[in-house]
């Protein structure tokens, strides 16, 4: 499957950055986030990083538009979705608030063909290790 189009659900530090590199790696990308506040700061923060790489000479102001061309915003999850070839959720570590949001964006993909979640997730294992790890159990973490 060929990804022409990603949606970013939160617009918060991870997910801008995420809806930044989508963007500029050439990707129709959505980037939602419930609170207009929460779109409008995400969307500072990538402008802000896009800036900084042009006054630096590492990008130029035409790349900055290729790439603003590629991002949209959407205060509607269901259009934010709608046509997603992928879905990276980056919302804070609230339980209630990932599954309401998974069953939202369910709900809109009724008609898309499905071939399951992959969960891709950084997770701070100190917070869990008790949970997680045996005793005996040699943690890495890179």
């Amino acid at each position: 499957m060929e990804i022409r189009c990603v949606a970013v659900i939160g617009a918060g530090t991870m997910g801008a950055g995420i809806a930044q590199v989508c963007a500029q790696s050439g990707w129709k990308t959505n980037l939602f986030d419930a609170f207009p506040e929460g779109l409008e700061r995400g969307m500072q923060r990538i402008d802000a990083f896009w800036d900084k790489g042009i006054a630096r000479g590492k990008t130029t102001a035409q790349q900055k538009e290729l790439w603003q061309a590629n991002l949209n915003t959407f205060s509607d999850m269901a259009e934010a979705v709608a046509g997603a070839d992928l879905i990276i959720e980056a919302v804070p570590e609230i339980p209630d608030l990932k599954h309401s949001i998974f069953l939202n964006w369910t709900d809109s993909l009724q008609n898309m063909q499905y071939s399951g979640p992959i969960h891709l997730h950084f997770l701070s294992p100190i917070l869990l290790l008790q949970r997680l790890v045996p005793k005996e159990s040699l943690v890495c973490i890179f």
